[in-house]
C-alpha cells in the first residue's frame, strides 16, 4: 500500500524476475518467473497454503487485507513441490492483533469514475480472544464504453491464545470481483 499498488499483481510483479502474463482467459493472474510461466510453474500459495484452480487463482486482488508477500525464484522454488519450478508467490493475510481495537478506513477517489472505499479493524477482546476484520471495494467505469468493473473483498479472523504456546485462530476471506468485460476490441 504504502507504494501505491492497489491490486496484488502490480505488488507481486515489483518483486525481480516476476511479470504478469495477465489477460482475461486466466482472470488477470497468470505470472512468470525464470522463463516459466502460469499456475504450472508458478505456484500461488495464500498463507502457506497452496491454491488450486482450474487455470488461474484471482484471490486475493487487492491489497488491503494483505500483510505482505514472499516470493522465492530459483532452484530452492522445488521444494514446495510441482508447479513450483519457476517460483513461489506466498500472499500473507493480516492477522489479529493483540491490545487495544483500531479501525482503519480508506477512501478512494479517481478518474474514469474510480470510487474506492475499504475499512479494517482488529484488537483484543480480552486476554484471550483478538479478531481481524477486513472489508474493501471499489468500481470504476473503465477507460473505454462498456469497461466498467466492481471488486468487494471480505476475510476475518478470530484467535484464542489458550497458552503462551498455543492459540487457535479460525479464519474465512472471500472475494467477488467484476473484471472489465470489453477491451475495445473489433467485434
Amino acid at each position: 500500500r504504502s507504494r501505491g499498488d492497489a491490486s496484488l499483481m502490480d505488488a507481486i510483479t515489483r518483486a525481480t524476475g516476476i511479470t504478469d502474463l495477465a489477460h482475461p482467459g486466466n482472470s488477470g493472474s497468470a505470472l512468470s518467473a525464470r522463463g516459466f510461466t502460469d499456475s504450472t510453474s508458478v505456484m500461488r500459495l495464500y498463507d502457506g497454503t497452496r491454491q488450486y484452480g482450474g487455470v488461474s487463482v484471482s484471490y486475493p486482488f487487492d491489497t488491503w487485507s494483505v500483510d505482505r508477500i514472499e516470493v522465492l525464484r530459483g532452484p530452492a522454488s522445488v521444494i514446495y513441490g510441482d508447479g513450483a519450478i519457476g517460483g513461489v508467490v506466498n500472499v500473507i493475510p493480516k492477522k489479529p492483533t493483540r491490545g487495544a481495537i483500531r479501525h482503519e478506513l480508506q477512501a478512494v477517489v479517481g478518474t474514469d469514475g474510480k470510487q474506492g472505499l475499504a475499512f479494517d479493524s482488529s484488537g483484543a477482546i480480552n486476554e484471550m480472544l483478538s479478531y481481524r476484520f477486513d472489508v474493501s471495494g471499489d468500481r470504476s467505469d473503465g477507460w473505454i464504453d462498456r469497461g466498467d468493473s466492481r471488486n468487494l473483498s471480505v476475510s476475518g479472523a478470530v484467535q484464542l491464545d489458550v497458552s503462551p504456546q498455543l492459540s487457535v485462530t479460525l479464519s474465512h476471506a472471500q472475494g467477488d470481483q467484476h473484471p472489465m468485460r470489453y477491451f475495445g476490441t473489433p467485434r
